[in-house]
């Protein structure tokens, strides 16, 4: 009885039917068998191969080989950084589906991180393999990063205050910086005006 009601409701409510089997959902694609319910992302896979030239490619049985090391090469080929990070991203919402994946994208996910940092001391000890006694007092997880800079992981970049976007989301701004920083962001800033114009479309 409540199933029927809120099925009732859903279809009240938004443009939907309930006349068929649910077959998508997002991106999910759902194959109901006598054997059980089958969740996959097989269009949506194929997609990303073929939008990353990557449709030809031998398959593999695991998604990574056992021993196999990943690491940085700063002296290789530059890559596109904002490709990568969009590589990343759409093999981080397969997951959803692809649990097994899980690891290699974390993995893979390491290397598309350039940390922008407003104080030039923090950088400076990042990079010093020596630790003075003025160090050793930081939270272990300063140290990770550290670890992670000297290995060639992270890169650590200079961001002067003033365009510290991300004060956005951690500090009360004045706001003229905080106007300008959503207009940075490509955020739309509020306007009352317009807001009620499309509130009563």
């Amino acid at each position: 009885m409540i199933v029927a009601d809120f099925a009732k409701l859903m279809v009240s409510r938004f443009h939907m039917s309930k006349n068929c089997e649910l077959t998508f959902f997002l991106i999910l694609q759902v194959n109901q068998t006598n054997r059980g319910i089958i969740i996959h992302q097989e269009k949506y896979t194929y997609k990303l191969l073929k939008k990353y030239s990557m449709d030809t490619c031998a398959s593999a049985e695991v998604p990574i080989c056992f021993g196999h090391k990943i690491f940085s090469d700063p002296l290789g080929v530059v890559v596109d950084q904002k490709k990568y990070r969009r590589m990343i991203g759409s093999l981080l919402y397969l997951t959803a589906s692809r649990l097994d994946t899980m690891f290699l994208t974390c993995l893979c996910s390491r290397f598309q991180i350039s940390i922008c940092c407003d104080s030039q001391s923090a950088i400076a000890i990042s990079h010093n393999l020596i630790h003075h006694s003025l160090t050793k007092d930081i939270d272990i997880g300063y140290h990770f990063i550290k670890d992670h800079v000297l290995k060639g992981n992270f890169e650590l970049i200079f961001v002067p205050c003033d365009d510290e976007i991300v004060d956005v989301f951690t500090k009360a701004l004045e706001e003229t910086k905080f106007n300008a920083f959503l207009k940075k962001m490509g955020m739309m800033m509020f306007d009352p005006q317009f807001f009620q114009e499309a509130c009563t479309l």
